[in-house]
């Protein structure tokens, strides 16, 4: 706690006139603090008197809190002996995407709660602010967690909907080769911070991909030039650019009012340190196009050898967040990590350890051996639908948009992804089984690379990156250690671990999209300016923009989220429904 402001003389007057000055920690007290039997040892039996005394009971915790941590919550709770009367299920806000918000077990009597990608102060304001007071809200009125609480933001809706705007200008007949200068987007009504451009790379007389080009805010002849590649694998990237780092946002609050989508700045964007090419690869992949009608089976080499018509020339490192490193280590990690974050409970990981690893430990088990065994019965794949709006497909499937990006009619509708690339993709050799030799083969050439994970991230977890990292061989020049961010309270943003060639990062609080408006924008746009100039991930950032350049939807919310999925195992969107049926197919099955 900050104590600073309440001790200036006219607030301590106000608040005591009488007492002594305030201090962060009162530390004659905590010394001598009886820490007896019933503070620490536990505080089941306190609990349960209350319980039984007809009161309400709730206990909430934020998952990636270390000091109060919400695996001994879990298991205090079930220690307790109370009726379970509904089981662990995601409980959610339904004005933000993704809209869990945690998970919920209810007992007779109590309930218990966690809150995604919170710490040890949840109502801080810079973890869970809102979520918390939905919690808090709904915990005394006795309602449902899901039950939204009015923030009272002030919004003036517009009496009718703006008209469509167009760029002006022909098409090219040369639509293929002939870059496209963007001068205006619908319903976007500021002007363009930097040049913008659209066009088509001829990858061979049927292939063409396509790319948006956006220079860097701040110099665009001396920044570098990023290339940024979504994965899936067949999803556009243009959800990065609109959903994760590019400088345009949709608004949520816009959708919510059913005024369409309407598109504000992103004040975290990448481009203020960095020239960005967008590329939707591989052909068939958002607006890129394969003319020939024969369905075609991509393999990593293919894809990698159409990209690198892109990027011969400029390319001088590679930064991969949140990247699925090595099958093997992320199946080994699952059930472990899962339970580290209390995404299954305690009684489906006893039950997933005993049936699944000899001597009913988790030391040495092969979850990834026996999920190629074909007459094993302990794994079952599951994929849910992530429910979801998708408001950038909406976006950019309209005729005004497409024509604002020189969108020839022969292309194709827009999709996020296409699915019929995602099923026929072939992943046998070298795309999930392991990305060792490729990293490898970067690191040698000399090139700068680095692997950053959201610590959260259950669709590619961080403790198999860190695991893929350490048995590359490399030698160890810094062992891990916080990086910080010195303009937020706490500051730590992560763990950093420096090898000969490689840096390893975790980012606290994050999934998998840690650089979208919803998770951490601001610590990826710090760590991915450090990673690009050389220098310390400890180094801020000059965050500082004038209110009066940012749009009016963001001056009056200061958010400008939105996150689109199509799946929820490609996308990170916290699978709980996707853990309880792993979990429950290993069960049923075994």
């Amino acid at each position: 706690m900050n104590t600073g402001s309440l001790d200036q003389d006219g607030i301590a007057a106000m608040l005591s006139p009488f007492g002594p000055t305030i201090s962060d920690d009162i530390m004659e007290i905590s010394n001598n603090y009886d820490f007896g039997a019933s503070h620490v040892v536990s505080q089941k039996e306190n609990v349960k008197k209350i319980i039984n005394a007809g009161k309400s009971a709730a206990l909430f915790y934020g998952d990636v809190d270390t000091l109060c941590n919400a695996v001994h919550g879990a298991q205090f709770a079930a220690s307790l002996g109370l009726l379970e009367t509904a089981p662990m299920k995601p409980y959610i806000d339904s004005e933000q995407l993704p809209p869990t918000i945690g998970f919920l077990t209810k007992y007779k009597g109590l309930d218990l709660l966690t809150v995604r990608g919170a710490g040890h102060f949840v109502a801080a304001s810079n973890e869970k602010p809102k979520e918390a007071l939905q919690i808090f809200v709904n915990f005394i009125n006795k309602t449902s967690y899901d039950t939204p609480v009015s923030h009272d933001i002030p919004y003036n809706a517009p009496s009718t909907m703006r008209p469509l705007s167009t760029t002006s200008g022909s098409m090219p007949t040369n639509w293929d080769t002939a870059p496209w200068l963007i001068t205006s987007l619908p319903n976007f009504d500021e002007p363009l911070t930097s040049k913008q451009y659209s066009g088509y790379l001829s990858i061979s007389n049927t292939r063409k991909l396509f790319y948006w080009y956006i220079e860097s805010e701040n110099d665009p002849t001396k920044d570098p030039v990023v290339l940024w590649l979504n994965g899936g694998p067949g999803c556009s990237s243009l959800e990065g650019l609109f959903l994760e780092m590019g400088p345009l946002r949709l608004t949520y609050y816009y959708r919510a009012k059913n005024y369409g989508a309407n598109i504000v700045r992103n004040k975290w964007t990448w481009n203020r340190v960095a020239s960005i090419i967008y590329l939707d690869a591989p052909a068939g992949v958002g607006f890129s196009i394969d003319l020939n009608s024969t369905a075609h089976v991509f393999t990593d080499d293919e894809v990698a050898h159409d990209n690198l018509l892109a990027v011969t020339e400029w390319f001088k490192g590679m930064l991969i967040g949140n990247g699925c490193m090595d099958e093997r280590l992320l199946y080994n990690s699952l059930v472990g990590y899962n339970y580290d974050h209390t995404f299954i409970d305690e009684s489906q990981y006893r039950s997933a350890i005993h049936k699944c690893c000899p001597n009913n430990s988790s030391y040495g088990c092969n979850f990834y051996k026996m999920s190629l065994d074909k007459t094993n019965t302990c794994y079952n794949d599951a994929t849910v639908a992530c429910a979801h709006y998708n408001d950038s497909t909406v976006y950019l499937q309209r005729a005004d948009v497409r024509r604002a990006l020189n969108i020839p009619s022969i292309v194709p509708k827009y999709e996020s992804c296409n699915e019929d690339i995602e099923n026929t993709y072939d992943v046998t050799i070298t795309h999930y089984i392991t990305q060792h030799d490729n990293v490898k083969q970067v690191i040698e050439a000399n090139k700068k690379v680095a692997l950053f994970y959201g610590d959260v991230d259950s669709v590619c977890n961080a403790i198999h990156g860190a695991q893929f990292a350490s048995e590359l061989g490399l030698k160890l020049i810094s062992p891990q250690s916080i990086y910080t961010d010195q303009q937020q309270k706490p500051p730590t943003i992560g763990f950093i671990t420096q090898y000969a060639g490689l840096d390893f990062l975790t980012v606290r609080g994050a999934g998998h999209f840690v650089a979208s408006s919803d998770e951490k924008p601001k610590e990826a746009l710090q760590l991915f300016a450090n990673f690009l100039r050389g220098t310390n991930y400890s180094t801020p950032i000059d965050y500082m923009l004038s209110i009066a350049l940012m749009s009016p939807g963001c001056r009056q919310f200061f958010t400008c989220a939105s996150k689109k999925t199509s799946n929820i195992v490609k996308t990170g969107c916290r699978p709980a429904w996707v853990v309880d049926q792993y979990v429950d197919d290993i069960l049923d099955q075994s």
